[in-house]
C-alpha cells in the first residue's frame, strides 16, 4: 500500500552534540535522540533551531525506555512518544501498551 503521508517523514538519530548528525537532522523532518535524558536533549534542539530557524514542522521523538515522563519530554520539545518494550516483556504487557 502507499504511505499515508507524502513524503514519508525522515527522522535522523543523534546521541551527542556531534554537529554532523544534528545538521543532517535539521535538514530532515525530525530528530530521534538515542540514550538521552530530557535535559540532554534541550541543547540538541537549540542547535536544530539555529539551523532551521525554529521547529515548525519538525518532529522530536522520545523513547519511553530513555527514562522520564512524557510530560518532561514534551517540556523540552518532544512531539512524539514511542513506547519501547525491552527484551523479556510479556505479550500481556505489550497488549496493555497497545490498548492505551
Amino acid at each position: 500500500p502507499s504511505p499515508v503521508q507524502s513524503p514519508v517523514p525522515f527522522w535522523i538519530a543523534a546521541r551527542t552534540m556531534n554537529p554532523g548528525p544534528l545538521r543532517r537532522a535539521a535538514g530532515a523532518q525530525g530528530l530521534f535522540p538515542i540514550e538521552l535524558t530530557p535535559g540532554e536533549l534541550a541543547p540538541l534542539i537549540d542547535v536544530i533551531c539555529q539551523h532551521r530557524g525554529g521547529l515548525d514542522g519538525f518532529d522530536v521523538v522520545a523513547l519511553a525506555s530513555q527514562g522520564s515522563s512524557m510530560e518532561q519530554w514534551a517540556q523540552v520539545g518532544a512531539t512524539w512518544w514511542c513506547e519501547d518494550p525491552q527484551p523479556g516483556v510479556t505479550v500481556a504487557e505489550v497488549m496493555a501498551l497497545l490498548s492505551r
